[in-house]
């Protein structure tokens, strides 16, 4: 599993690409994951696993209910993905290691800090596992690179946090009108 940051979107629109964790499944299908976009980490209810997960074991599975973006059939915008880890001391580092990337991240774009923005590029500039590199140079970060990046995850942050915003009126309406 990867933490990435600081590549600029490939679709033309010069916006920076938001941090996200990049992993395999084994079978070279990669999965990326927004951290910005997760709303919340909760473990399953034995219902929740009962149907569609069978053979996940409850204490050692949690949820990561995440913002999306694409038309998913959820009328609320969101998707919940199932992770498993090998037992229950390994999904409590996990979920923690999470909140804890989550908190510093949000912290930081709300605070205006960008010193780990410019690590984050550096890192995220180097070829990882042979894979093609995005040489970014100091030269480029202090002209000007790294002012935009955090403009684009800050207007992102304040996007997810009006959705979900918006997602729990609605949510709130909806509960209110059937008690």
């Amino acid at each position: 599993m990867i933490l990435q940051f600081g590549t600029q979107s490939s679709n033309g629109d010069g916006k920076f690409e938001h941090p996200h964790l990049l992993w395999t499944d084994g079978h070279d299908v990669s999965y990326m994951l927004e951290l910005l976009g997760i709303q919340s980490i909760r473990k399953p209810s034995a219902f929740e696993l009962e149907d569609s997960y069978p053979f996940a074991i409850p204490a050692h599975s949690f949820f990561l209910t995440t913002n999306s973006n694409n038309d998913d059939g959820n009328d609320n915008g969101t998707s919940s993905l199932l992770f498993e880890a090998v037992d229950e001391l390994q999904m409590i580092r996990v979920t923690t290691a999470l909140r804890g990337i989550i908190g510093k991240l949000a912290k930081k774009i709300i605070l205006g800090e960008n010193d780990w923005v410019v690590q984050m590029m550096l890192a995220s500039s180097s070829p990882v596992s042979g894979g093609p590199s995005t040489s970014i140079s100091l030269e480029d970060l202090e002209g000007g690179v790294v002012p935009c990046a955090m403009a684009d995850m800050t207007d992102n942050l304040v996007k997810k946090t009006t959705l979900m915003k918006q997602a729990q009126e609605r949510r709130s309406k909806i509960r209110q009108r059937s008690g």
